[in-house]
């Protein structure tokens, strides 16, 4: 599966979320591209939330390495937790960012 990359940026006043281009531009002539466009429903705006995905992805593959390499556990409140606990958890994440979930 493929996705357009980040940063994603949204804004609010057309409920668009844009992204730089393969080149790394804005889009053709540096305009944004389009990625998603966000209604608001009930004053729930989910714009930021959504433009954070790819941001949130990233920080969740990190945490993976890091919870790996943690050895055989790690805490929570002080409470000792298997580390596979916290990687099937960040795993389950990505595979659902990534749609194979």
């Amino acid at each position: 599966m493929t996705y357009s990359k980040g940063p994603w940026i949204y804004d609010a006043e057309s409920g668009e979320i844009h992204t730089k281009d393969r080149a790394g531009f804005w889009g053709p002539d540096h305009e944004p591209v389009v990625v998603a466009t966000v209604e608001q429903l009930d004053g729930v705006d989910n714009g930021p939330l959504l433009a954070a995905a790819p941001d949130l992805l990233d920080a969740l593959k990190t945490t993976l390495k890091n919870i790996m390499s943690l050895g055989p556990s790690g805490s929570l409140d002080g409470i000792p937790v298997p580390y596979q606990v916290w990687a099937d958890v960040v795993s389950s994440a990505i595979s659902k960012a990534e749609g194979r979930q």
